[in-house]
């Protein structure tokens, strides 16, 4: 019976061990996400909007997230860094839709469902025709 024991608890200790490992490797890769939202303001009015948007944004979120954006003609290039995790991206904008391209890593990856469903409900409220 003791043999039994000490064989199971052998067994369990290496698929606990297997299971952390597989984890560890999930939140250590980059988790793609992209979101497309749809507008009616034309190319240049969801520009606008949105250099002024993404300022409001990255004011909210305090001092312990850096971010950075850079434009390039219709697409914004974008990074954020807080607590070891990062986040980079593109967001580009069409006539009729932005499409937002998103890089998760390590934590962040593991939230990029609720992720992607924010950024889709933020994004429609700031391109709403008003």
């Amino acid at each position: 019976m003791m043999v039994l024991d000490m064989a199971l608890q052998d067994r369990l200790a290496i698929t606990a061990r297997q299971s952390h490992m597989a984890w560890k490797e999930d939140c250590s890769m980059a988790k793609p996400v992209t979101v497309t939202i749809s507008h009616d303001l034309g190319r240049q009015a969801a520009i606008d909007r949105i250099r002024s948007g993404f300022g409001q944004l990255t004011g909210t979120l305090g001092a312990a997230v850096a971010v950075n954006q850079r434009w390039e003609g219709d697409t914004m290039h974008f990074d954020a860094k807080a607590l070891g995790q990062t986040a980079t991206g593109r967001l580009d904008v069409f006539d009729k839709e932005v499409r937002i391209e998103l890089q998760l890593s390590g934590l962040l990856g593991t939230m990029a469902g609720a992720i992607a469903s924010r950024m889709k409900q933020k994004g429609a409220l700031l391109l709403e025709k008003k």
